[in-house]
């Protein structure tokens, strides 16, 4: 045998330049960049639907108008505001989503009564003028 055997501790001393390892780490962090980015994303977007689809809208009302608008893009909340009308009186609105809130503000007090906060009462109603209600919703998903 006739190997010749490099001397323990030695290495390598061919030159590398000196950007020999950044387009490899450039790469990596440009795609665990879109990684995340797209993560957070569908993250987001899967609170605010479950937010909206919370929101409390009177049985029968037919749904006149919805708007939605990022208070803070890309990944803050965002503001929605429904319009819906009913033929019921404004009374009997106002007293079912009274009763409604009250329901889900006691459900959600005994269900963790540490982490409580009361879900906010972003309803507006006004009477027709050709008799029923205009009912008014701003919700804001999720909730800062």
């Amino acid at each position: 045998m006739n190997a010749t055997k490099m001397p323990v501790g030695n290495y390598d001393r061919r030159f590398r330049g000196v950007f020999a390892g950044f387009i490899p780490i450039t790469l990596l962090v440009v795609i665990v960049s879109i990684g995340l980015y797209v993560y957070l994303s569908q993250w987001v977007n899967s609170q605010i639907a479950a937010c909206q689809a919370a929101i409390l809208r009177y049985p029968g009302a037919v749904l006149v108008s919805e708007e939605e608008r990022s208070i803070r893009p890309p990944f803050g909340p965002v503001e929605t505001r429904l319009q819906l009308v009913t033929t019921d009186d404004a009374a009997t609105v106002e007293d079912w989503y009274s009763r409604s809130w009250g329901e889900i503000a006691r459900e959600a007090s005994q269900s963790d009564p540490r982490n409580y906060s009361a879900p906010p009462r972003g309803w507006d109603i006004s009477v027709r003028a050709d008799g029923g209600s205009i009912i008014r919703i701003l919700a804001v998903c999720p909730t800062p």
